[in-house]
């Protein structure tokens, strides 16, 4: 089947036009659009942290809790405490891996049980695991895993989902139950000439009981693939012809007609493309918007009611947002925060807390880590986390 043959592609990095115009590659032909409209939405960074006004005065009456996991080729640190409150983090044993801009987020932070858990490659490629309930806990090996591209993970009951891709370029799944895991090597498809393969990893998540990843496919299209306790078929999904050189990414819903929306960059234009399942059927890929275009995997996170909030590196180094209604209409792209800083990664985003409808977290270019609140449609001021000078990476998680 063609999915399980892979392609890599390699392309040149696009000039970059350092206008908050710009949210793409500059060989993009489509119409620029106007910039005042994308930077009208810019939120005044002197917003506050959530929607009650008084960060400081409201940190005592909210009981949920914000963690990350950052670092770079070289550290890697942990910060947890009360939603609202000012973050410090702490150094922990470990490396992150970095394998550019075509890589995911070398780190997945999921809610398991009564707090966190994350997986992460190290700088080696060793597969690591930790979790948090007040602080993080030291990293442990992942049997004797390793990948060549940032992780994904899924919570379905009492167990804890892992999907990678191993430097065969095939891809794995692992499960996590009570407090260990299994052997990290079950074959994504099945064995031998079943297993699932492709030129970048696979992400995946939660739908009920099922796990469900989204890849890129050889042929250049998106392929969906469930595991139920077994491997289904991978699904091809004619519509969407997919930059397979960069992964896509999968998030679950709540509260609205879908159960899971998936986004990816189109192929030959790098458009940030959307596709949301309904009742196990995939929909028709959206095109979030003309000028929202990127060279790096993209970020994707659930609101309230239904709806999601897609976060992505522009060709400027900066990141832009776009959130969805839940049926078909996006919002134009807009600069997350109006002081536009550079980012180093792709953001991370987590359910929100304490009044945010979701919580991002982003390694400034050169500086450290900022969280910024979403709610109502705007962000709120980003909030720096103390320790993490340096970072190029970083993942958010919440407890509510």
């Amino acid at each position: 089947m063609a999915y399980r043959r892979f392609v890599l592609l390699f392309f040149a990095a696009a000039a970059c036009d350092n206008s908050p115009k710009v949210y793409g590659p500059t060989y993009d032909g489509g119409d620029a659009g106007d910039a005042s409209d994308a930077a009208s939405d810019a939120v005044d960074e002197n917003a506050p942290l959530d929607a009650s006004g008084d960060v400081a005065n409201d940190a005592p009456a909210c009981t949920s809790t914000v963690a990350i996991l950052g670092g770079n080729a070289t550290s890697l640190f942990g910060a947890a405490g009360p939603g609202g409150s000012a973050l410090t983090a702490a150094s922990l044993p470990g490396t992150l891996f970095d394998c550019g801009a075509a890589c995911s987020d070398p780190i997945a932070i999921a809610r398991f049980g009564t707090g966190l858990f994350a997986v992460f490659g190290t700088s080696s490629g060793a597969l690591e695991s930790t979790s948090m309930t007040a602080s993080w806990a030291d990293p442990a090996a992942i049997a004797s895993a390793s990948t060549r591209d940032g992780p994904s993970l899924a919570a379905i009951g009492g167990t804890a989902h892992l999907v990678y891709q191993a430097a065969d370029y095939k891809y794995y799944h692992a499960q996590y139950t009570g407090s260990s895991w299994d052997a990290a090597n079950d074959p994504v498809g099945g064995s031998g000439a079943s297993q699932s393969f492709g030129a970048r990893a696979p992400a995946g998540a939660a739908a009920g009981n099922d796990l469900v990843l989204v890849q890129a496919g050889s042929d250049q299209y998106l392929y969906d693939q469930t595991w139920n306790g077994a491997w289904q078929a991978a699904h091809k999904q004619g519509g969407a012809a997919v930059q397979n050189s960069l992964p896509p990414t999968i998030v679950a819903l709540s509260g609205g007609s879908s159960e899971l929306l998936a986004a990816y960059l189109r192929l030959n234009d790098y458009k940030v493309m959307a596709v949301a399942r309904t009742a196990g059927t995939w929909g028709t890929p959206m095109q979030i918007d003309a000028n929202a275009y990127s060279n790096d995997p993209v970020a994707l996170g659930a609101l309230p009611g239904g709806k999601a909030i897609v976060v992505f590196r522009g060709s400027d180094g900066k990141p832009y947002f776009s959130t969805w209604d839940g049926a078909t209409t996006w919002t134009a792209p807009a600069p997350v925060v109006s002081n536009d800083p550079a980012i180093a990664s792709v953001p991370s985003i987590a359910p929100g807390v304490c009044g945010a409808d979701a919580l991002v977290a982003f390694a400034e270019s050169g500086g450290g880590v900022a969280i910024a609140p979403f709610s109502g449609g705007a962000f709120g001021a980003p909030q720096p986390v103390a320790g993490t000078s340096g970072a190029k990476f970083v993942a958010i998680g919440t407890l509510p």
